[in-house]
């Protein structure tokens, strides 16, 4: 608590007057960034933890606060510039939350180079695309391919991919509820996210039945694997990889208890190793992870980065605003003339996407050279370990609500 040495220094204050405080922090009080000294403050602060404490770097939560000066916002300013030159700090990670709670505060793509931003458009997307079924076909594959329409500019890493994190259900219980259970907050269930974009397969809660079980299972192994298999940086809720749930709380800021801990007794080892598999695939295979933009392959897709869209057919997707709700992703791999027989670490990734309710008939599009492709994941699968990599023809059935991963290499 400043406001004892200066308050109308330290606070944003409502009109000057000392006793209201701007609150677009949802904790009463607002830090005022745009004075010189509390800039310098908060400098001082991150030079002692990179200095002193070794910290590889910062996520500064409700991050358009510091871009605000006066009654503008600025990401181009002083301050930001300050950060990025300081030789204790310009060789951190920083990391923005990108918006605040004022009616101008969501700012998501507006951080200078250098910067890595939450991506809540891709939360949203690729929920819609996979619990939803709906919204377009281009928004999703935007997504997985780094967002380029809105880090304009700006490496992929830019963004920050995640489908939950602490605010909101984890991703056992996105696939499980489609209401808030907060109840026990305190605040009888007003608190925390409205618009979720969940779906509970067709029972609120816990559930005995088979096949909703396997449904949410599938669910989660779809979600999890576009997060890893997409460009830009996955982050991965503490615990969604081991089954954790809140019970449908979406806000469990203040449950110090069961609710909000980690139970290492309730472990999905099939799920561990599956989120083991796909981290493998992201660390093998550079396609997975690029970090400058591809240029002169896209042929006019919506997507960027060279990856290109498919729908079931084969058929090539330019359309900016086409639903079509089963579709093939193509991540464009290497130049390395590998041996035809295995794929290699610079493979093509081809992404099969069936969000029906119903099986789906893939036939993989043929392009300017012929591939051999590899089956590697099949989220309707409950285990990897028996099913390893094995080839495929120029036609693929998929499960419904799954989504099936397959790598290729030139053949011969």
């Amino acid at each position: 608590c400043f406001k004892g040495i200066d308050n109308a220094a330290y606070y944003r204050l409502v009109d000057g007057d000392h006793r209201r405080y701007l609150n677009i922090t949802g904790t009463d009080n607002t830090v005022n960034a745009g004075h010189p000294h509390i800039r310098g403050m908060i400098l001082d602060a991150l030079r002692y933890w990179a200095g002193e404490m070794n910290v590889d770097g910062f996520r500064l939560d409700l991050a358009a606060v510091i871009g605000r000066h006066g009654a503008g916002l600025d990401f181009r300013g002083e301050f930001l510039d300050e950060i990025q030159h300081d030789p204790l700090l310009a060789d951190r990670k920083l990391i923005a939350e990108p918006w605040d709670l004022a009616r101008d505060g969501h700012q998501l793509g507006r951080f200078p180079a250098g910067w890595l931003e939450w991506n809540d458009h891709y939360r949203d997307d690729v929920r819609e695309f996979w619990l939803r079924r709906a919204g377009n076909t281009s928004a999703f594959v935007l997504r997985t391919a780094g967002s380029p329409d809105v880090f304009d500019g700006r490496a992929p890493q830019s963004s920050v991919n995640y489908i939950t994190c602490h605010d909101g259900f984890t991703l056992r219980d996105l696939v499980s509820y489609e209401h808030t259970h907060n109840e026990a907050n305190g605040e009888d269930n007003r608190d925390g996210m409205r618009e979720n974009h969940a779906w509970n397969c067709g029972v609120e809660g816990a559930s005995d039945d088979s096949w909703i079980r396997t449904l949410r299972d599938r669910e989660r192994r779809n979600l999890l694997t576009t997060l890893l298999l997409s460009q830009g940086v996955p982050m991965l809720l503490a615990g969604d990889e081991t089954g954790r749930t809140q019970r449908g709380n979406n806000n469990a800021y203040c449950q110090d208890n069961e609710v909000s801990w980690l139970d290492w007794n309730r472990v999905d080892r099939a799920l561990v190793d599956f989120v083991g598999l796909l981290c493998r695939l992201r660390t093998e295979h550079p396609a997975l992870r690029r970090t400058v933009w591809l240029t002169g392959s896209n042929r006019g897709t919506p997507a960027g980065n060279g990856i290109r869209c498919f729908d079931a057919l084969g058929s090539e997707i330019t359309s900016h605003d086409t639903v079509h709700h089963a579709l093939q992703i193509l991540i464009p791999g290497g130049t390395s003339p590998e041996a035809a027989s295995e794929w290699a670490g610079d493979a093509d990734v081809l992404l099969l996407c069936n969000p029906r309710d119903f099986d789906t008939v893939f036939s993989i599009p043929t392009g300017d050279a012929a591939h051999a492709w590899w089956q590697v994941v099949d989220t309707g699968r409950t285990s990897h370990a028996a099913d390893p990599p094995h080839r495929v023809s120029g036609v693929v059935t998929t499960r419904p609500h799954t989504l099936v991963v397959l790598m290729g290499a030139p053949a011969t």
